[in-house]
């Protein structure tokens, strides 16, 4: 699912960097861009809601 929906966004003319873990994503996080994060929530290791909380406790996400 990862890849087929990073390569419909590329298409769209977006910046795409997908990821199949929310760890792997966590490791290359680089904050200072503006961005949108698309989460799934079955996520293995932590699911997409989780990772929105830790991140939005973090100051990492501002959920508008």
């Amino acid at each position: 699912m990862v890849k087929a929906v990073t390569r419909l966004l590329r298409a769209r003319g977006f910046e795409v960097q997908g990821f199949t873990t929310p760890a792997s994503f966590l490791d290359a996080y680089r904050p200072g861009s503006d961005s949108c994060l698309i989460l799934d929530v079955a996520m293995p290791e932590l699911n997409g809601l989780h990772l929105q909380r830790r991140l939005t406790h973090d100051g990492i996400l501002s959920c508008q």
